[in-house]
């Protein structure tokens, strides 16, 4: 069983690991197999496979949040 608090701290801590994480900017490229991007403002974590963006939304804030404000967590294996 699960309690909501261990749910909560788990997703703190994830979201200030993204937050060390380096930031997608202009020159971030996506690679062949996609890349695995995380939201910071909620620590959502998402594939992508392309990055022809300036702000993705945000359903679990239900907010639009720029480019800048999302965390690169690597290239995806193949």
């Amino acid at each position: 069983m699960v309690f909501e608090s261990e749910v909560i701290e788990k997703d703190e801590v994830g979201i200030q690991i993204m937050k060390l994480q380096p930031k997608l900017n202009k020159r971030s490229r996506c690679g062949k197999n996609g890349k695995l991007i995380g939201f910071i403002c909620c620590g959502q974590v998402l594939p992508v496979y392309n990055l022809a963006f300036s702000a993705l939304w945000c359903n679990t804030c239900d907010r639009a949040v720029l480019k800048k404000e999302i965390a690169d967590l690597g290239n995806l294996d193949g």
